[in-house]
């Protein structure tokens, strides 16, 4: 995939913080962290950069992971969201979701509010919320779907951890991979795929790095740290 990169540092400049994808963004494809990204998100934000670690993992995966890293995590695709202070916000699970989903004979692995399953029982998950008259919301990333709450996703749960920090999302960049990602880059001023990126977000995005995962990841604050000097 070619790299979209001009004008990169000078877009930055003005940002206050970044929000940031886990899986094949900060880790490589074997969804392990590069260290050098992490200790390149500990350095940003010595400088000044909000670290806002949005993904589909739960709470205390992402906290274990990269505590010393973030300033505020958005987990399980948006219906999570922790800041600063300890406080911990959780959209409930829909009601009636669970049961609806384990007796069309789906299997799903539940965390704090969303459901985890493989992307090829989307057509009879959706199927059975429909038939016990569940509002859910169903998003697809990679060979995973997410079963949420209604209207939940990363976008929803950034502006929300955006407001608890109070950054307005015109001050943010954003880097992801998946399909998931589309509305995290959306909300962000500047919306950045790195190079292993599915088509569907790099042709969102308005950069793409030249390096996969974690590295792209460090390249991009590589340009923000440029555009500070």
């Amino acid at each position: 995939m070619p790299a979209k990169t001009g004008g990169l540092a000078a877009a930055l400049a003005p940002m206050r913080a970044l929000a940031v994808d886990y899986d094949r963004t900060l880790t490589d494809p074997a969804l392990v962290l590069w260290p050098a990204t992490v200790e390149a998100l500990v350095e940003a934000r010595k400088k000044g950069l909000a670290i806002i670690v949005v993904s589909g993992r739960d709470l205390a995966f992402l906290e274990h992971a990269l505590g010393r890293a973030a300033s505020a995590f958005v987990a399980e695709n948006g219906a999570v969201v922790s800041a600063p202070g300890g406080s911990v916000e959780i959209e409930p699970t829909p009601a009636g979701l669970r049961e609806a989903l384990a007796a069309a004979g789906i299997e799903v692995r539940w965390h704090a509010s969303m459901g985890s399953l493989d992307a090829e029982h989307e057509q009879a998950a959706r199927a059975a919320a429909a038939e016990g008259g569940i509002e859910a919301t169903f998003e697809r990333n990679r060979e995973s779907l997410m079963a949420l709450p209604p209207g939940v996703g990363k976008a929803r749960g950034l502006l929300r951890a955006l407001d608890l920090l109070k950054i307005d999302p015109s001050e943010v960049f954003a880097i992801g991979d998946g399909e998931n990602d589309v509305s995290l880059l959306e909300t962000a001023a500047v919306g950045i795929a790195v190079a292993n990126a599915v088509p569907e977000l790099a042709a969102a995005a308005e950069h793409v790095t030249r390096g996969e995962g974690g590295k792209g990841v460090a390249e991009v604050l590589a340009a923000w740290a440029a555009s500070r000097s």
